[in-house]
């Protein structure tokens, strides 16, 4: 590794990293959440419908603070049922009406269900196809110290070398079998 490098600390062995986006950020990756929707739009007609789904159901993820995966963490746990509903159908005005709202609110619950399933599949998707071949090490990091990273990118393992004992994957990596954790 290139002695120039600033070296984060001296005490190795001993020392816990957290690593945030900001460390893929600084490294020139685009992993912000604004990043995955931009790929999405792009990626393919079919996830179109997704998309539109996804403006309905989390419509505060359309403003500029949409880069930040925190407000899309958030916004899983946040969305309104009846203001969904508005966007899918009309609320109704007597007995017979109120049977089919029941029904069309138990079909927004599974639209919601559903965009909520297929999002971890679409992340781990983009999150594969992210190149980090051109990434070349910004700091010295040890491979004695542990590090606990909420990316999906293995920059740790591949850029620093770092033994992938050492390091902790919170929402998953692009090398495992299952899902990632948005």
């Amino acid at each position: 590794m290139n002695s120039t490098l600033p070296k984060l600390k001296e005490h190795e062995g001993n020392t816990l990293y957290i690593i945030g986006n900001g460390f893929d950020l600084h490294h020139g990756i685009s992993s912000r959440f604004k990043d995955f929707c931009c790929w999405l739009k792009r990626e393919d007609v079919k996830e179109e419908q997704f998309v539109r789904d996804m403006q309905i159901i989390f419509p505060h993820l359309n403003q500029e603070e949409a880069s930040l995966w925190s407000n899309f963490e958030d916004a899983l746990g946040s969305y309104d049922l009846d203001n969904i509903n508005k966007y899918y159908n009309e609320s109704p005005d007597d007995a017979l009406g109120n049977a089919k709202y029941e029904i069309a609110r138990e079909q927004v619950v599974k639209k919601v269900t559903d965009v909520c399933e297929k999002v971890r599949p679409l992340i781990k998707r983009w999150a594969k196809q992210i190149d980090i071949d051109a990434v070349c090490p910004q700091m010295r990091l040890s491979g004695k110290s542990y590090y606990l990273t909420f990316n999906y990118t293995k920059v740790l393992e591949e850029v620093y070398n770092i033994p992938s004992g050492h390091i902790c994957h919170i929402h998953g990596c692009t090398d495992d079998v299952g899902e990632l954790i948005p």
